[in-house]
């Protein structure tokens, strides 16, 4: 078999598994879902119609830009390709190296037509907007899109050559660069600003594109495209467990040295013994970094639709579906072998877990109401911050286990 052909045998086996999955999604999560677009949807022409509007001293003039420049730099920097690495192909694809082209070609080509639609998405969207500001005409914004898409391009090309980067900290050094230079560039562009800033920006690119053949670089680095794509799956899959329980989930784990302060608050006596352990479990779970990024979601939502009753909907929303993400601690420790072995009564585990997962649910539904406070009145805040807080912790459905 040839090794394009590999890929694409993958990518079918791939998706045959996943897409039973999507029925589970749609049936649990298909009216929430239908409620956000339709919330979006009426968030954006109220901020449609405020920017034909508005006063040229309004501070949307000013925030505009910005916003949509933080949403912009973050699809520009989304360069995922899924090349659906095995560890055996570390023995067995590993003599034709030199050959791998063939097989990454399809990944470069799916994840370059994805990356693309999502900027051009993002830039369909803010053109209303630009031409309601009165930033510039079409034919400008016309040519902005065709930078921006190219430089689209060159970052994706760069996130396939910073695969192959030999140093862990060169990858780092730079994505902080392009995080900068990419909102950067992103907000000069669609806030209209013209001369000087934007041959600055072309020159950084320039740069960028020179420097990435410095670093020391493998012809196909494995363990990092293993390491990646196994994050990949375990995103993928976290995203249906809000759903469904998938057989065989391998969860993937992280050391936060950075967290540890945070179990020190929990005191060593027997009964906090599985507290501890689903805490400490908890912290080092892709399961802690996708609730953290609903919250920061969540606040990003409420700050571009600050309307007292929108910004409501979106927090109880939120709730639920950190509600949904946090119920992942049921499956955790659940082992038979583990659980004849502990020398503590199964009791305790499970009320453990229940104590961990409230207060997680607690601390989280408190965090993301603080924009209500800003939103709406006090009284109104503290009586939707109650409901979602009370959403989050009666939330408890026993979870639909998909067949093998």
């Amino acid at each position: 078999m040839k090794l394009e052909g590999l890929w694409q045998k993958r990518r079918e086996t791939y998706l045959r598994r996943v897409m039973p999955y999507w029925r589970y999604v749609m049936s649990s999560g298909g009216v929430a879902m239908g409620f956000a677009v339709i919330l979006a949807i009426q968030g954006y022409a109220s901020l449609l119609n405020r920017a034909r509007t508005a006063d040229v001293g309004d501070p949307l003039f000013a925030w505009l830009p910005l916003g949509a420049a933080v949403i912009l730099a973050a699809v520009m920097l989304w360069n995922r390709a899924r090349t659906y690495i095995m560890q055996a192909d570390l023995v067995f694809l590993l003599r034709m190296e030199s050959g791998m082209k063939d097989y990454f070609r399809g990944a470069w080509r799916s994840g370059l037509s994805v990356s693309l639609a999502a900027a051009a998405a993002v830039l369909a969207l803010y053109w209303p907007l630009y031409g309601a500001a009165d930033y510039g005409s079409a034919g400008q914004y016309a040519a902005v899109c065709a930078a921006l898409l190219a430089l689209k391009a060159l970052l994706y090309y760069g996130a396939w050559r910073e695969r192959q980067f030999r140093y862990r900290s060169d990858r780092a050094l730079f994505t902080s660069v392009k995080w900068m230079a990419a909102l950067a560039t992103a907000y000069a562009l669609l806030g209209g600003v013209e001369g000087f800033a934007v041959v600055w920006s072309g020159a950084i690119w320039l740069a960028y594109a020179l420097a990435l053949r410095v670093p020391t670089s493998y012809r196909v680095h494995w363990e990092h495209l293993l390491e990646e794509e196994r994050r990949t799956a375990a995103l993928h899959e976290a995203w249906f467990c809000l759903f469904i329980d998938l057989p065989g989930r391998t969860e993937t784990y992280k050391p936060r040295s950075y967290l540890n302060g945070w179990l020190k608050l929990i005191r060593y006596r027997k009964d906090n013994a599985y507290v501890y352990l689903y805490w400490r479990t908890l912290l080092r779970s892709s399961m802690f970094m996708i609730a953290l990024r609903i919250v920061i979601l969540e606040l990003l939502m409420v700050w571009v639709f600050p309307y007292p009753w929108a910004a409501v909907f979106i927090y109880i929303l939120f709730c639920w579906m950190l509600a949904l993400q946090l119920r992942g601690l049921q499956s955790v420790w659940t082992e038979p072998l583990l659980a004849a072995m502990s020398p503590l009564p199964a009791a305790l585990r499970s009320r453990s877990q229940r104590k961990v997962q409230r207060a997680a649910n607690v601390i989280g539904a408190l965090v993301m109401g603080i924009p209500l406070l800003f939103a709406a009145t006090p009284l109104l805040a503290a009586v939707f911050a109650a409901l979602g807080i009370a959403s989050a912790l009666l939330f408890s459905r026993p979870r639909r286990t998909a067949s093998a």
